[in-house]
């Protein structure tokens, strides 16, 4: 009913909105039929208000209503003296109704017992003067149709609830498989990368804490100081996501992430120190260029406000860049340039670097692509390309506002 009229709301808080139309549909005929019937009797009117009162507790009681309202039928044929209207809708949706909640034995029950007292009256025509056999054999068939259609109709109800039911437990079945995997991923991370992370990073509290001995200059003292602090920034990142992959966070997001996305901060200002972190980063490795940002974006643009997948992802995608400088591009003085704009709607993000020799042990080489992914998915753009020995990364962001 809501699909086939969205633009109807009466029957939206009704459970069984499609029953609830039949029977005023068939209140109306009932009604009608007393009007145009001109018999405005005492006992013509207390059958039909008797008719309506049923019909309208076939809603809530449909079985026990139903019954009643082919027995009141029945019962309607014995008083000598007074001749009532038959009610053909009121017959015909109650044993459709007993039909649709597998009340067949009794439907059948009550419809050859108001066949037989049918046919009793015939030959004493005060009731059934406008009827025949054949009238009253038709009837009773078309009540008996409409009980088998209304069992037809919950069968494949129940085909169907059925058959999503086996499609939920298949999604589930796949759903599970997906977790034994992603917990084999954790254990895969855990034993792998961690243990070198770990390793990393006490050598590297060794060769300071050994400086003097081992005769480190200023310069080497910072990098190696520089790599054990990005040692246990990716060890806590990795272990974030092995967290992650083993549910053990109910959101299933990352814990720095989630107190970045409710920071005050300007969107402009954390923009500026992301860069200015990565600008540090590939200084520490030889790498030399420049970072700027511009922004046209409203004062009142904080990170808050932003929407925190679209945050993660320009966060990964920035970093993403970074890395792809370090691993791909040559080593220098001013041989990257990134530029950033930021408006109401979008971050633009530029980047062009000289191309230096890769290093096969740290290229995977489905980094970008994935983020081209995800930002098409969001409705931007991601395109990378080479040319005289220059590569050039062009990307839109959408900004989703919460």
């Amino acid at each position: 009913m809501r699909r086939m009229f969205p633009h109807i709301r009466a029957f939206d808080r009704l459970q069984r909105p499609y029953v609830a139309v039949m029977i005023i549909v068939t209140i109306i005929c009932t009604a009608l039929t007393y009007v145009t019937d001109g018999d405005y009797s005492l006992l013509q009117t207390a059958y039909s208000f008797a008719h309506i009162c049923l019909l309208m507790g076939l809603y809530w009681h449909p079985t026990s209503c139903a019954c009643a309202v082919i027995s009141l039928s029945i019962a309607a044929e014995f008083p000598p003296d007074a001749v009532f209207m038959k009610q053909l809708w009121c017959l015909w949706l109650a044993a459709g109704l007993l039909g649709y909640h597998r009340r067949l034995r009794i439907a059948f029950s009550l419809l050859l017992i108001q066949t037989f007292s049918m046919m009793t009256s015939l030959p004493e025509q005060h009731q059934m003067a406008d009827w025949n056999v054949p009238g009253v054999l038709s009837f009773n068939i078309v009540c008996a149709i409409m009980a088998v259609v209304g069992y037809a109709l919950a069968e494949h109800q129940e085909a169907d609830r059925l058959r999503r039911e086996a499609q939920e437990r298949e999604r589930l079945a796949v759903e599970r498989e997906r977790l034994r995997r992603d917990m084999a991923l954790a254990s895969r991370i855990h034993d792998s990368t961690t243990r070198g992370l770990t390793l990393i990073s006490l050598l590297s509290e060794q060769c300071v804490a050994e400086r003097a001995n081992a005769g480190l200059s200023d310069g080497l003292t910072e990098r190696v100081v520089l790599i054990g602090s990005t040692a246990r920034s990716t060890l806590r990142d990795v272990r974030t996501v092995i967290d992650i992959l083993n549910r053990d966070e109910l959101d299933e997001r990352d814990a720095d992430a989630k107190a970045e996305s409710v920071s005050d901060e300007p969107m402009e200002s954390m923009l500026t120190r992301l860069l200015t972190d990565n600008d540090e980063h590939m200084v520490a490795i030889g790498i030399q260029g420049s970072s700027t940002m511009m922004s046209s974006a409203s004062s009142g643009m904080t990170v808050s406000c932003i929407d925190q997948e679209t945050m993660r992802e320009i966060r990964d995608l920035i970093n993403q860049m970074y890395t792809n400088i370090a691993v791909h591009g040559a080593h220098g003085t001013d041989v990257y340039h990134v530029r950033m704009e930021l408006t109401d709607r979008a971050l633009r993000i530029r980047e062009f670097n000289a191309i230096g020799r890769t290093d096969g042990r740290l290229h995977s080489g489905k980094g970008l692509s994935m983020h081209r992914t995800r930002i098409m998915a969001m409705g931007g753009m991601l395109n990378v390309f080479r040319e005289n020995n220059m590569w050039t990364l062009r990307a839109t962001i959408p900004v989703v506002h919460r």
